[in-house]
């Protein structure tokens, strides 16, 4: 798992995004998409031009409308119930700098002792774009 985490939003006992935050988002996004992509961007701290240039171009493509309903979805969804059932081996990756997830490890681990989990120190939200050799190398390394 990637820049992710079970349930987006703060929940009792569960870190996570407010509800009115995540509400104001998704409105903003639906009402001007390029602008709140371009200043998500600017926020996720990224350390290298290259790595905004990346974002930019992906997120300012084609796929807004997807991108928006799938915002919706995350904040929507609870899978605490389904991550606490994995059975497989499971890989969390986590990126210290991250300005948007509200991330405990200890709160997944409470869910799932058996998920591994990693922290890259220097990432931020998009740390699988900018530190993609890490990741590759580790996914690489977990799954042989």
């Amino acid at each position: 798992l990637i820049s992710s985490q079970p349930r987006f939003l703060v929940d009792k006992g569960w870190a996570g995004i407010d509800i009115e935050y995540a509400n104001k988002f998704v409105y903003r996004f639906s009402t001007n998409a390029k602008k709140k992509i371009k200043r998500f961007v600017n926020l996720v701290g990224q350390p290298d031009v290259s790595t905004n240039a990346v974002l930019n171009k992906h997120l300012l493509s084609d796929h807004i409308a997807k991108l928006s309903s799938q915002l919706s979805m995350l904040f929507k969804n609870d899978l605490r119930e389904e991550y606490k059932n994995l059975s497989c081996d499971v890989l969390h990756v986590f990126n210290q700098k991250d300005a948007v997830l509200n991330q405990n490890i200890h709160q997944l681990l409470a869910l799932n002792p058996k998920v591994e989990t990693i922290t890259l120190e220097d990432a931020g939200h998009a740390g699988f774009v900018s530190h993609s050799e890490i990741y590759q190398k580790l996914i690489r390394e977990f799954i042989s």
